[in-house]
């Protein structure tokens, strides 16, 4: 690693410009605007006056030092701008004082221009007589250029001023519009806030923020660039590094010059080198801050010590209740308190949570309160960025003189052993309680995942995976799920909501296993119950899904899921006026279940209630507009009422929502083929086929209603012979012969069917027997094609006996035959 570059840590007007520009982050806009209002100043007469509000190490010394290091190297501002940058710390008393002060300012850096030797006349002069020659001197030594003032902590300038002082400045400004300002102030004043004042409305106001996380990372990747650590930097950009980073963000409060200080601290080889240095620096601001706190009002000041104790944003009652006042009492105080600069309030969910504004406040209070204990925020930094075993191994390598260091990392060990909060999960609980106020899943589970990898516990990873599979992010929820069972194998929850992981998979087998295992472990979860029939129904097994279905039932008699998956399977067995008073039971305890609204409306279609079942589908998207399955069954229902450019239409916005909707894409087919022809209906079916491969969706559309079409666009026994040779070839090449020749034995009930006279029948056997011959997937349904065609031809029962027993049941089933077996 290269020397490490200085940065000062109090006074970025001592480090070189440049580096400040590497180093620059989050306010680079803010910047760039400043900078060329103050141009603008400098080449016209619309003068710019800029006002900073920032905290105590908020990088407002920064930006001032940018700002004049830009301005000075503009070319084009050479011959047009002087700038004057005032001491910060220097005591000013009148008007006359702070002329004083820019003349000198001037001076030290344009010397030729501004000579000392120029001030001789108003040492024998008075007062009001001075203030009159130094105002013209400044005005004639500018010679027409433009002066850009800049003035830290214009409050406490102000305050030395007075209102005769003040009056006479804006004055003077107003006189000579020559002038251009760029100030700071650690917060609002009255000097520029009250209506009465003289520079009311006279300053454009910026208030700077703390740095957000990613902000705070990219700061210290900065420094480890610019110091050369490769290692630093590249740590920084990984998952572990931005986790300790937040919780540093924590302890920093986005707090700039803190992050300065612990970038030192991140590379120190020795701390004894940093932290006498960082005590004394809290030491020199203490008498600061405690003169802060004697301007409040006692119980302002009590609210104020009780937030330096706090370490996250806490609500008004919890204040109130430390405090033993009222919520009224504690609610006017932190108004005041944040009107003043002192604390600020973060809106959570319907409540505010206030914290301090200026972390070194804390660090100060604490500093007084407990001087003989090492300071919470380098206790707490050990903690985060070394594990116990590198502080134990720190510690073994320390030469006895580095006597600081010692305690320090003493006791960061002690605080990991004692099992304290730890700072980096207190971090991410924080953040992602605010993350869940702001309903940010992306950002939730981010966080989650740092949870997970920081504190481990199985409750991270169930909460993860549970995240995540709301989410759509299934792989990733089963792995999490898997590592919570590997710490806890007896959680039950984790076992269902694997369940559910694998259900969305696809994977019913593995599933219908974890849910079995939930309910060994607790018999009486209705949720498991009810996942478990939702897996049968998707395995097929009906009868099984009711039955679990039904205990989920007994258990929770008011779950509406429960009622919702019954008419679902219901449906399934065509036992339509019983899944449609399932879907009412489901739709009286939650009317705005749009998934129950849309399988009442599958229900009514099976019961031919068209109409009705158009409405409950329209139901169901007024709760849920996305929701692309009510489009789908729209469809269906309408191409069952015969008006296919509408069922067409919904079938497209289904498509719209729900691109992977294979059921959407396969439907399509039967409008298409009434619609626009053979050409197009045979072009969208081979582009299902091959978008949605029943091999893996295990659908292929609704082949009886395709052979069906075929069957009644003609009676032409050669066009039957090219459409069924197509669609036979097609279907081939899609892999999905087996799904065609079920769908030719289900199309034997279609009326079309039954219509035809028995030489009619002979032929539309034939063709099939010609276009399938050579498929060894058609062969056995072609058999029991051919046994329902002579049954249809003759009504002779005998004729089922050429078929084997299941081959019977199968065709028995599609032509509604009681005890087709026997």
């Amino acid at each position: 690693m290269a020397g490490k570059v200085f940065l000062s840590r109090f006074t970025p007007s001592r480090t070189d410009p440049e580096v400040l520009e590497k180093i620059f982050v989050q306010r680079e806009a803010l910047l760039k605007d400043a900078e060329e209002r103050i141009h603008e100043s400098a080449v016209s007469g619309n003068k710019h006056h800029l006002l900073l509000i920032g905290p105590r190490g908020s990088g407002k010394t920064l930006f001032v030092a940018l700002m004049a290091h830009r301005l000075s190297h503009r070319d084009a501002l050479r011959d047009r701008l002087r700038i004057a940058w005032l001491a910060e710390d220097e005591t000013t008393t009148s008007f006359l004082k702070l002329l004083l002060r820019i003349y000198r300012a001037l001076g030290e850096r344009y010397p030729e221009e501004f000579p000392t030797d120029a001030l001789e006349p108003l040492y024998a002069a008075d007062d009001q007589t001075r203030v009159k020659l130094l105002s013209r001197l400044l005005v004639k030594k500018l010679g027409g250029r433009t002066l850009l003032v800049i003035v830290e902590n214009l409050d406490e300038l102000f305050k030395g001023l007075g209102a005769e002082g003040q009056q006479e400045w804006r004055a003077l400004l107003q006189e000579h519009p020559v002038f251009a300002t760029l100030a700071t102030s650690q917060q609002l004043f009255d000097g520029v806030s009250l209506r009465e004042s003289p520079f009311y409305g006279h300053f454009q106001i910026e208030h700077l923020k703390p740095l957000a996380l990613e902000e705070a990372v990219l700061l210290l990747r900065k420094i480890a660039d610019l110091n050369g650590d490769a290692e630093l930097s590249a740590f920084l950009r990984t998952a572990t590094g931005r986790n300790r980073v937040r919780a540093l963000h924590h302890l920093s409060g986005g707090n700039h010059r803190i992050y300065i200080v612990l970038s030192d601290f991140i590379t120190a080889e020795s701390l004894d080198e940093l932290i006498g240095p960082f005590e004394k620096m809290l030491d020199e601001l203490t008498p600061y801050y405690q003169a802060r706190l004697n301007w409040l009002s006692p119980q302002q000041r009590e609210i104020v010590e009780d937030l330096c104790g706090r370490t996250q944003p806490v609500p008004v009652k919890e204040i109130a209740r430390a405090l033993f006042v009222s919520h009224q009492t504690a609610t006017g105080q932190l108004k005041e308190l944040r009107e003043k600069g002192y604390v600020t309030g973060h809106a959570w969910g319907r409540e505010s949570r206030y914290e301090l504004s200026e972390p070194l406040m804390r660090l100060c209070v604490e500093v007084k309160e407990n001087r003989r204990q090492p300071m919470r925020l380098i206790v707490d930094f050990l903690r985060i960025w070394y594990s116990r075993d590198q502080l134990q191994e720190r510690l073994r390598s320390l030469p006895e003189q580095s006597v600081a260091e010692r305690v320090y990392v003493q006791h960061a060990i002690q605080q990991i052993d004692s099992h304290s909060d730890d700072p980096r999960v207190r971090a991410i609980l924080s953040d992602l309680e605010r993350a869940r106020q702001a309903a940010g899943q992306d950002e939730v589970i981010r966080l989650l995942e740092e949870l997970a990898e920081t504190r481990g516990e199985a409750n991270d990873w169930f909460s993860l995976g549970y995240e995540r599979g709301e989410g759509g992010r299934h792989e990733e929820a089963l792995a999490a799920f898997d590592k919570a069972l590997a710490l806890k194998p007896d959680n039950a929850f984790a076992w269902n909501n694997r369940g559910s992981t694998l259900r969305n998979l696809g994977r019913y087998e593995e599933a219908l296993a974890a849910f079995d295992k939930a309910l060994a472990l607790k018999p009486d979860n209705a949720f498991a119950w009810n996942n478990r029939g939702s897996t049968l129904r998707n395995l097929g097994r009906y009868e099984e899904a009711l039955a679990a279905n039904d205990n989920a039932l007994a258990l929770k008699p008011d779950h509406a899921s429960a009622w919702n998956n019954r008419g679902n399977t219901l449906n399934d067995l065509g036992r339509y006026e019983e899944a449609l008073a399932a879907c009412d039971k489901a739709l009286v305890l939650k009317p705005d279940n749009a998934i129950a609204w849309n399988n009442r409306g599958n229900a009514l279609d099976g019961l031919g209630r068209y109409e009705e079942a158009l409405a409950a589908y329209d139901k169901a998207l007024a709760f849920q507009p996305d929701y692309a399955s009510p489009w789908n069954n729209r469809g269906n229902t309408l191409s069952h009422l015969g008006h296919y450019e509408k069922a067409l239409a919904a079938y497209d916005q289904a498509l719209a929502l729900r691109p992977d909707n294979a059921f959407a894409c396969y439907n399509r087919v039967e409008p298409i083929l009434s619609l626009k022809g053979w050409e197009e209906g045979f072009a969208t079916l081979r582009d299902c086929l091959r978008r949605f491969p029943p091999a893996t969706t295990r659908i292929a559309g609704d082949t009886k209603a395709v052979v069906g079409i075929v069957l009644g666009s003609t009676l032409d026994h050669e066009t039957w012979r090219s459409r069924v040779t197509r669609m036979v070839q097609i279907y081939a090449e899609g892999a999905a012969l087996g799904y065609l020749g079920d769908g030719l034995i289900r199309s034997l009930a279609l009326p079309a069917v039954r219509m035809l006279n028995p030489d009619a029948l002979t032929a539309w056997r034939d063709v099939w027997f010609e276009a399938g011959a050579g498929h060894d997937e058609l062969r056995i349904p072609l058999r029991i094609f051919d046994v329902g065609i002579r049954y249809l031809r003759t009504g002779d029962r005998r004729v089922l006996l050429d078929l084997l027993s299941e081959e019977r049941q199968i065709l028995g089933e599609a032509l509604g035959l009681e005890s087709p077996a026997e």
